[in-house]
């Protein structure tokens, strides 16, 4: 059970999709709400910063923003995308798996990728999973801790 609570921003778009992500989780979008390939390359913004009318990237295409809401709740976790772009789709609406230290993370995790081909017959062992959520641990805690620090010395 995750015990980390965060804001989380809800979008909406106009047929009914949706998804759900951290503040500073990216989100592919389109300033001349053109399709991928266009001339309009995709523009990566903060969910946070995610209004109505944006236009976002879909499976069935090019979608405006009708809602977006926010709210605290838990749930905050990451995962590692196989490819190194980190996009993902989710409830059909595309997305990135990265947050604001996109190349800090995206290099963390260039050695799990790393580590899963070169492991990848010993990856789904009950050992390797419960190593992996032991070290998973560790390094939310020494998150939470810094997080700490920085709300005593900036705020």
């Amino acid at each position: 059970m995750n015990l980390f609570k965060a804001k989380f921003v809800n979008i909406t778009t106009e047929k009914g999709k949706s998804i759900a992500a951290t503040r500073y989780h990216l989100l592919p979008i389109s300033k001349g709400c053109k399709e991928f390939g266009s001339v309009d390359h995709p523009t990566y913004i903060y969910f946070t910063d995610v209004l109505p009318g944006m236009c976002i990237y879909t499976i069935d295409g090019i979608e405006r923003v009708v809602r977006v809401t926010i709210e605290e709740k838990f749930g905050t976790y990451t995962f590692v995308a196989a490819h190194g772009d980190g996009q993902v789709v989710v409830n059909g609406i595309v997305a990135s798996s990265f947050g604001m230290s996109y190349s800090l993370v995206n290099n963390y995790y260039n050695i799990h990728r790393f580590l899963y081909i070169m492991t990848s017959v010993f990856a789904t062992s009950s050992t390797f999973v419960n190593a992996n959520l032991k070290f998973g641990d560790v390094v939310l805690t020494g998150m939470q801790f810094l997080k700490s620090i920085w709300w005593f010395f900036y705020h």
